[in-house]
């Protein structure tokens, strides 16, 4: 699970929905990243949401 920031989230919507991932990868689009993607159980998701 990665969270991202950006200044273009716009962009970032529009590739989602295209299933263009490539721009998730370019530095000038994300200001920030967390990626949540060792070992999470149940209770981190609740944790989460």
């Amino acid at each position: 699970m990665e969270f991202l920031l950006s200044n273009k989230d716009l962009e970032i919507i529009e590739a989602a929905n295209n299933l263009d991932f490539d721009i998730l990868d370019d530095d000038s689009c994300v200001l920030k990243r967390a990626d949540f993607s060792l070992h999470l159980v149940h209770q981190d998701l609740d944790t989460l949401s």
